[in-house]
Order: C-alpha cells, then structure tokens, then sequence
C-alpha cells in the first residue's frame, strides 16, 4: 500500500500548498492492518510522524492517538504497520 498525499512541498508538486521551506507534509490512511512505506523526498532529511487516529507502528515503536516519534538517519524509506483503522501525518525536513 502507498497512498501518501502530498499536502505541502517546496514546489508545488502534485497540487501541493507550495511553501518557502525545505519541508514535505504528507498525510495517508489505512482502514485495516496493513503496510505502507514512507519513502524520502530528499536525501539527508528526517520524518517526524503524527498518529491523528488508531495505532501503529513505526521502527518497532507502537504509537496510539496524539503519539509522535522522529525518525533520522534513513536511507531512503521507513517501513510502517498499521494495526486497524489509522490516520497518520509525516513531516519531512533537512537534519542538517
């Protein structure tokens, strides 16, 4: 599963609100246990995720409703699972 959308980008990418920053707003949804990977826009970045509903888990951390955990020092993706129902938002920006 990758049904990622794209909120906010640097460019305007894919309908995107176009902001003045190097950051990425991305935001999916999974109505079942499922998988999904969040793959990085630019080398070098790191992702703060935000469960806004259900639980799941990310980097062998379970996280529930209002959670969040940073995730650097990625290669090039970030495997999740969700456990039922799930809302979650990724907030891609430079480490460096």
């Amino acid at each position: 599963m990758d049904n990622w959308q794209l909120m906010v980008s640097p460019n305007g990418q894919s309908n995107s609100l176009s902001i003045n920053q190097s950051a990425y707003i991305s935001i999916t949804e999974s109505n079942n246990t499922s998988e999904t990977t969040y793959k990085l826009k630019e080398q070098g970045n790191g992702v703060y995720f935000i469960i806004i509903e259900g639980e799941v888990e990310i980097n062998e951390n379970v996280l529930q409703k209002r959670d969040a955990v940073g995730v650097w020092n990625i290669i090039e993706s970030v495997d999740i699972l969700f456990k039922g129902n799930s809302k979650l938002l990724a907030i891609e920006v430079p480490m460096n």
